[in-house]
């Protein structure tokens, strides 16, 4: 922490604002309160253990700290004089967790007027110095106090107290009646933590913070909706269709098994296309006939002889099924020449002799 509150109003001249010197007591209001509501009570509230930084406010030294929950009477010689609650001065060690309101208050007051409210040089001047500002106490309270005390004479002179309205003019209304009521001389009847929390001084600061608990609230809200928002995008993401039932299972597997058996049987037909074997198998037969095999015609699958034009040629007889070769016809001779001709002989083409 960068310092305490007794550095920050050491030597200074003029006073703290108001608005400040306000949020910081409400912080230490509230760190005490949060030590009293789990069972322990500091001892030793004064400006040298309330820390500051950033206007953000921390008690210090839980060294003389103690558990509400404990059985008086307590460590007589507690808490620094000027911040001494009344009980811890006249009883022997039996005070309560409300010594800490009384020192808050003391602070409370200092922090607003640049010194300390009770400045006793010894615990009889302590007293005296109380009793000159809030005056004598009523005889039932210091009744109540004798009973818890030995040796010591509550023979007080009455004194009606200046008031601590004239050691502070500046001061609002309602600040002045928070430290009357902290600095209350009996302990029964002084404010607790939370009660002074709730206080109108404070009412301000109260109305601010509840405003920034709402905005947080919607800020964690809305953060938490989008965050729900993402997962549920990416959840459709990872599968837009719902989780199928037994039923689709069954005609998945179905159509599973149909496809593999369309692959098998497709993946058969191309090995068997691929070897030739099977192209012989898949292609239509032929018949083969063997070198032995003569074939035989019977004239009585051909037609009559007198169902076909009559040949005119002599060689050739009328009851043979298919004309005869002429072998009569001879060849021309051709005369051969040194010009390379072409001579054309039944439809073809005949070369002349090549001569060397």
């Amino acid at each position: 922490m960068d310092m305490n509150i007794f550095e920050l109003i050491r030597g200074r001249k003029h006073n703290l604002a108001e608005s400040r010197t306000k949020r910081l007591v409400f912080q230490l209001l509230k760190a005490v309160d949060y030590m009293h509501r789990n069972g322990i009570f500091h001892r030793d509230v004064k400006p040298e253990n309330v820390l500051i930084k950033d206007d953000v406010l921390k008690l210090a030294d839980f060294g003389s700290c103690r558990s509400i929950h404990s059985r008086a009477p307590y460590t007589e010689y507690i808490s620094t004089r000027w911040y001494r609650a009344p009980e811890c001065l006249l009883t022997d060690g039996y005070y309560s967790f409300k010594m800490d309101i009384w020192s808050v208050g003391c602070v409370l007051f200092e922090v607003m007027c640049l010194y300390p409210l009770f400045p006793g040089s010894n615990e009889v001047d302590q007293i005296s110095k109380i009793h000159d500002i809030i005056g004598t106490p009523d005889p039932s309270i210091l009744d109540k106090l004798k009973n818890k005390t030995r040796g010591i004479n509550f023979n007080f002179p009455p004194k009606k107290g200046s008031g601590i309205e004239k050691l502070m003019p500046h001061a609002p209304r309602d600040c002045i009646d928070l430290i009357y009521k902290m600095c209350t001389y009996d302990p029964d009847e002084r404010l607790t933590a939370r009660q002074a929390l709730k206080h109108s001084y404070f009412k301000e600061l109260r109305e601010q913070e509840r405003r920034a608990k709402a905005e947080r609230r919607m800020e964690e809200e809305h953060a938490n909706s989008v965050k729900l928002l993402e997962t549920k995008v990416i959840s459709n993401n990872a599968s837009t269709t719902p989780r199928p039932t037994s039923a689709t299972r069954r005609n998945n597997n179905f159509f599973r098994s149909e496809g593999v058996k369309r692959k098998k049987d497709k993946h058969k037909r191309r090995m068997v296309l691929s070897s030739n074997n099977g192209m012989a198998n898949e292609l239509p037969k032929m018949n083969v006939m063997h070198s032995t095999y003569k074939p035989t015609f019977h004239l009585s699958s051909y037609t009559t002889a007198g169902s076909y034009p009559k040949i005119k040629a002599k060689e050739i007889s009328s009851t043979d099924p298919l004309p005869r070769i002429n072998t009569l016809f001879k060849q021309k001779k051709v005369k051969q020449s040194n010009q390379t001709s072409k001579n054309i002989i039944n439809g073809h083409y005949q070369l002349p002799s090549i001569e060397r």
